[in-house]
């Protein structure tokens, strides 16, 4: 039985009452045009075209994307012939002529560019405020003269110092000092005012945690969750002060869980605890927004004080299925439009029923949406003043005021803000409502029936995939709390453990050793991890064992030796943790990295099984009459395996696996660092079914059984990762000592600089970031590391110093 049935409307009645009420505010809306889609609002035809040939949309919004960066008239017009001026774009001639003005040159190209740039920024201020409060005051004036409420945010997100932290804090400090003290001379509202609970605020602010701390990461998660605290709780306790209400925006799905506890946490906190006047955001897209609904429920019962839930659908749709799609995970939203408005609606229902104990603000620009919130509402006799509508500025008018009409509270959601970050905001509101599934585009674009607007959302029954997702291994989610524990719960249990004596090994000899070397922990000098019983010189033993392996090991059917592999793979995910947790202890490598050093390692396993396969069905190449030829391979012989420190899991299993599965044996000298790892993946591979006799673990000293075995002429391949210095002298000797019948094979990735180039109209909120993760995040473990910058002319200045 479903939610509506209980409460003694049959489901049949209640869709019939949604659809009545949709239907009115579309009837009291009949008469106005939504201002987003005025042909007044838009330069010439350029959105025309927009909404008609979606390749031309994308070049347009990357455009206006990258504009306020362009610091001239020839950038501008550099930037519309890249963009906009090609042949696989179509556009009417008016178009085309026009942007051909603003990308020629000359005068009037530096005219029309102008005017591009003067328009664009127009645009803009239909969503934005203002620079700051001060610029702000009279366009909310305005607003509230006009019937509508409004809640301030400022505009960026992320920040990359605790500098610029610090900068976004006294903005947000700003908005809740200044407004207060100008809004109280504005009239009485009572609409927009009052509510069963007394008045509510007139000053609204929306709060992005992510840009009061500069070093978030659910890695760290108390530190993040502390970090987050320490401005918030001085915001809170300002808004305490001068009686303003405070929105807790949601961000991205990897901050839900810390901006979920920064909430619980700092709303129960004694000065805070009584006042009813916070609110937070959850996200409709998300799979698991009910859950986290129920989890409020939880909390605004033990505290005591309700507080506001503004439901909106989500504006991070591309960045989750981008980011989960790297990842190897499910997606963590609905891959329909369809599914989130379904969900919508259920996490509406569920808002309905938790009322007080939660305050709903439905933010939708779907008229479906809000109708069956307010058919909810309605059913349960709560007033109108009880629940709130919000909308975005610049936004959907006849919408806002046909809910008003009807006595709702409307409440824009008010951005204000400097031009660099707020044309990112106008993109994804371009984006938005340009989408062939927006809402407002249906309405005032396509102009579709009311009666299709208005159907109940219902997904189809088959799966929904998302193109383009890969499939690697997927990296564990460190935002659960469970996993974080998990990996720091091994590593101890390994330190308990205490130093690890490593020895060579192959088949039952017996091999001679040195004095045993030291292996320090790098991030903990003074731990000492693996005492090192390095192999001498002497390989004659080790060859007899590989030599008599190597016959039967080259003639097993190659299925058997692909299975071996994949059953590699699967024995390094059952001891995924314990390997990742071995990788932090030995060379320092951090939680992050050592899990997505597995993951390739399992990668390398898989993917090197399937590849042989495809290369044993054999090729059929030009055969003359009366014959066929076929090409196949065989294995080629020893293969030397001389691995770097820096990837002590994945780089070692890929040189090692791929030799093997094609029939050679293969002799695995890890680096002294991290030959404890290396040890740990021998013994994994014999227990996956690698005969004892096919693989030799030789641990040592480079430059002695390193060198003696590079110029052995019983070795017939080379794997090596490492510096340039050394790859290259192992070139030399592997041409200098070759073998009899054979001409040693070297496959050598050696060390370089990489270099990152940051032109000009880079968006420096993400250069700073990746360069910062990609110079600084691998603790100097990643070949391919940042180590170089250039940056390009007008964007120099102002990334090193946000850099530095």
């Amino acid at each position: 039985m479903s939610q509506n049935e209980n409460r003694g409307l049959s489901s049949q009645n209640f869709e019939k009452r949604v659809v009545e009420i949709g239907r009115e505010l579309f009837a009291a809306a009949r008469d106005e045009k939504a201002s987003f889609f005025d042909k007044n609002f838009w330069s010439g035809k350029m959105m025309d075209w927009a909404l008609k040939d979606p390749a031309f949309k994308i070049e347009l919004f990357r455009f206006v994307d990258v504009l306020p960066s362009l610091k001239n008239a020839e950038q501008i017009s550099e930037h519309i012939r890249m963009y906009l001026i090609r042949d696989d774009l179509k556009m009417s001639p008016l178009v085309k002529s026009a942007l051909g003005f603003a990308a020629g040159g000359g005068l009037f190209s530096k005219l029309a560019a102008g005017t591009v740039k003067s328009n664009v920024e127009a645009m803009a201020k239909n969503f934005i405020l203002g620079e700051n409060a001060d610029k702000a005051l009279p366009v909310l004036k305005k607003l509230w003269e006009n019937g509508l409420a409004f809640t301030v945010d400022i505009l960026g997100e992320a920040v990359v110092s605790e500098e610029e932290a610090e900068l976004y804090y006294g903005r947000y400090l700003e908005l809740i000092e200044k407004l207060p003290g100008n809004m109280k001379l504005w009239k009485d509202q009572p609409v927009l005012e009052n509510t069963p609970f007394g008045k509510t605020p007139r000053t609204n602010v929306s709060i992005k945690c992510s840009s009061l701390y500069s070093r978030i990461d659910p890695m760290h998660f108390r530190d993040s969750v502390e970090g987050i605290k320490y401005r918030l709780r001085k915001l809170l306790r300002a808004a305490v002060a001068k009686n303003a209400f405070v929105y807790l925006d949601m961000e991205q799905n990897d901050l839900r869980e810390i901006l979920l506890t920064v909430a619980e946490e700092l709303w129960n906190e004694k000065e805070f605890k009584d006042y009813p006047h916070f609110g937070i955001v959850i996200q409709a897209y998300l799979e698991h927004a009910i859950f986290d609904l129920e989890r409020l429920k939880l909390f605004s019962e033990h505290r005591g004080t309700p507080f506001a839930v503004r439901l909106v659908k989500g504006a991070y749709w591309d960045y989750e299925n981008i980011m989960s799609s790297q990842r190897s995970w499910k997606s963590p939203v609905f891959l329909r439009k369809v599914e989130t408005d379904a969900n919508y609606e259920k996490c509406s229902a569920f808002l309905i029923d938790a009322y007080p104990l939660l305050i709903p603000a439905f933010a939708s620009h779907n008229i479906r949406s809000l109708a069956y919130a307010l058919a909810m509402a309605e059913e349960k006799k709560v007033p109108p003043s009880g629940i709130e509508i919000q909308m975005l500025y610049g936004m959907a008018e006849p919408f806002k005021n046909a809910l008003y009409s009807k006595g709702f509270r409307i409440r824009e959601y008010t951005p204000v803000g400097e031009m660099l970050p707020g044309m990112a905001y106008l993109v994804r509101r371009l984006l938005e409502n340009t989408s062939n599934d927006g809402f407002l585009k249906a309405k005032f674009v396509d102009d579709k029936s009311t009666e299709l607007l208005l159907q109940k959302p219902v997904a189809p029954n088959e799966e929904a995939t998302l193109k383009g997702a890969t499939s690697a291994e997927p990296i564990v989610d460190f935002n659960r709390r469970e996993v974080r524990d998990t990996f720091k719960k091994t590593l101890d249990e390994l330190r308990s453990i205490g130093v690890k004596d490593v020895r060579p090994s192959v088949g039952d000899a017996n091999l001679e050793t040195h004095v045993p070397l030291n292996i320090f922990n790098p991030s903990l000098s003074d731990e000492l991890v693996t005492r090192l019983h390095c192999v001498t010189g002497n390989l004659n033993p080790v060859h007899a064992v590989l030599d008599e392996g190597e016959k039967e090991w080259k003639n097993y059917p190659f299925e058997k030796r692909a299975a071996i592999l994949d059953k590699i793979a699967d024995k390094l995910r059952e001891n995924r943790v314990r390997l990742s947790c071995l990788m932090t202890l030995e060379v320092g490598k951090n939680f992050r990295e050592s899990d997505a050093d597995l993951c390739e390692a399992v990668d390398f396993c898989t993917y090197y099984a399937a590849e042989y396969r495809k290369l044993m069905q054999g090729k059929e190449v030009e055969s003359a009459l009366g014959e066929k030829n076929t090409y196949l391979y065989k294995a080629r012989g020893r293969a030397l395996v001389i691995a770097p420190w820096n990837f002590p899991l994945a780089i070692l299993c890929g040189m090692v696996v791929a030799p093997l599965v094609c029939g050679s044996s293969v002799i695995l000298k890890p680096a002294e660092q991290s030959s404890r790892i290396a040890e740990e993946f021998y013994k994994l591979m014999l227990e996956a079914g690698v005969p004892k006799n096919v693989i030799a673990f030789l641990p040592g000293k480079g430059e002695e059984v390193g060198a003696a075995l590079v110029k052995d002429p019983r070795i017939h391949i080379i794997n090596f990762t490492g510096s340039k210095s050394v790859g290259l002298e192992i070139m030399k000797a592997a041409q200098e000592y070759t073998g009899k019948n054979h001409v040693k094979k070297v496959l050598a990735e050696m060390g370089g600089k990489n270099a990152l180039i940051v032109d000009d109209d880079a968006d420096l909120d993400e250069a700073v970031a990746h360069s910062l993760k990609s110079a600084f995040g691998y603790q100097g473990q990643k070949c391919s590391a940042l180590s170089r910058l250039i940056v390009v002319g007008d964007a120099y200045d102002t990334f090193k110093s946000r850099f530095c």
